[in-house]
C-alpha cells in the first residue's frame, strides 16, 4: 500500500518541518521553512510507517534526536531517538511521549532550529498535520 504523505506544519509560526537544503544524507538538519508544493516540497513530506513512526519521503528516514538540533537518520528500531509519532497536536517520542519536538526559542523565522524537549504545552510544541 502507497504512505500517505502530509505535512507538520507549526502552529507558531505556520512553517512547515524542512530537511535543510533537501539534502538526502544522514544527519541533515530539520528546520522550519515556508511550505512548498508539487515536486520541490520532498523534503517537507513526511509519512508513517506501518508501526507509526513518522518517516521523510526525501530518504525514508526517521527523525533523531540523538544531538541537540534534530536530524534525519536511517530508522534504527533499536533507537528509541529515532522513534516519533503523532500524538494529538504534538510530535512524540515513541518510548517517552512527555518529550516532543520543539522549536528552539519559539523562533518565528524560516529555518528556525528544531529539538527535542519536556513537553510544556507552548505553541513552539504544537504541530497541524496536513495532506499533501
Amino acid at each position: 500500500m502507497k504512505p500517505k504523505f502530509f505535512y507538520i506544519k507549526s502552529e507558531l509560526n505556520g512553517k512547515v518541518l524542512d530537511i535543510e537544503g533537501q539534502n538526502p544524507a544522514p544527519g541533515s538538519k530539520i528546520i522550519t521553512w515556508d511550505q512548498k508544493k508539487g515536486p520541490t516540497a520532498v523534503n517537507q513530506l513526511w509519512y508513517t510507517d506501518q508501526q507509526g513512526v513518522i518517516r521523510s519521503k526525501l530518504n525514508d528516514f526517521a527523525i533523531d534526536a540523538s544531538h541537540e538540533q534534530i536530524e534525519t537518520q536511517p530508522f534504527d528500531p533499536n533507537n528509541p531517538k529515532r522513534a516519533w509519532i503523532v500524538s494529538g497536536n504534538t510530535i512524540a517520542q515513541l518510548s517517552d511521549r512527555d518529550i516532543v519536538l520543539d522549536i528552539i526559542k519559539s523562533d518565528k523565522e524560516a529555518g528556525a532550529h528544531i529539538c527535542a524537549w519536556k513537553q510544556h504545552g507552548g505553541p513552539n510544541q504544537k504541530f497541524i498535520i496536513e495532506s499533501e
